[in-house]
C-alpha cells in the first residue's frame, strides 16, 4: 500500500512539473508575441490611396522592418550587433569552404535536339 502512495506521489510531482515548464514556455511566447505586436502597431499606416501608385517592391521601409524583427534577438528586445560579427564571419567561413570543395560533378556538352523525352512519351502510348 505503502508503494502506491509513494508511486502516485511521484507521478503527481512529475505531472505539476512538466504542466508548469510548458505553462512557463506559453507565457514566454506570448509575452514576446504581445511585444511584436506593440511594435508593429508604432509603424505609421498608409491609407490605400496612397499605396495604389506605389508597387511593392518599392517598399523599402516594409523590407527594413522585416529584417529588423528577423535578427532581433527574442530576449533582449536587440538586435545584437556584436554577435552579428561573429555569425557573418562564421558564415564567410563556410561559404570559402563550400566554394573550395568542387562538386565531382563534369559536365559534357551534349546536342539540345536530343528528344529524349519525346521518345519516351512515344513508347508510353505505344504501350497503352
Amino acid at each position: 500500500m505503502k508503494k502506491r502512495h509513494y508511486l502516485f506521489l511521484v507521478l503527481a510531482i512529475i505531472a505539476v512539473s512538466v504542466i508548469y515548464v510548458f505553462d512557463k514556455k506559453n507565457d514566454l511566447r506570448e509575452e514576446y508575441e504581445n511585444y511584436l505586436t506593440e511594435e508593429f502597431n508604432k509603424i505609421p499606416r498608409y491609407e490605400n490611396k496612397n499605396l495604389k501608385g506605389i508597387p511593392k517592391m518599392d517598399r523599402p521601409d516594409m523590407a527594413a522592418i522585416q529584417d529588423y524583427y528577423e535578427i532581433m534577438d527574442p530576449q533582449e528586445h536587440r538586435v545584437p550587433v556584436e554577435r552579428l560579427k561573429k555569425a557573418r564571419k562564421i558564415s564567410d567561413e563556410r561559404q570559402m569552404i563550400k566554394s573550395s570543395h568542387s562538386s565531382g560533378i563534369e559536365w559534357n556538352c551534349a546536342e539540345s535536339d536530343m528528344g529524349g523525352r519525346t521518345r519516351s512519351f512515344r513508347l508510353m502510348s505505344i504501350v497503352f
